[in-house]
């Protein structure tokens, strides 16, 4: 099961679903609203960011922060929306 994690601050997390068992190219451009995705893997999971954010000077997204800086010793932070999900679900 995979979390979006807004920087929307009315929905900050919510539960989102592949429309298969794994989550499409087009699904994770859709849930991180960008063009060009990174992943970064934390804990057993796999955070799904906009590549560009920073560039694109979108906002910070400070509960994704939490947990990036949480497992990753940096302070670097995480911009735009987010998506944690398991290895499985990403091909």
């Amino acid at each position: 099961m995979a979390r979006l994690i807004s920087v929307d601050k009315q929905i900050t997390e919510k539960r989102v679903y592949p429309k298969n068992e794994t989550f499409s190219l087009e699904e994770m451009y859709k849930y991180t609203n960008s063009r060009i995705v990174e992943f970064i893997y934390i804990n057993g999971h796999i955070m799904v960011i906009d590549e560009e954010g920073k560039l694109n000077n979108k906002k910070v997204n400070d509960v994704a922060t939490y947990y990036f800086r949480k497992y990753i010793k940096t302070q670097d932070f995480i911009v735009g929306d987010v998506l944690i999900c398991e290895k499985s679900e990403i091909k």
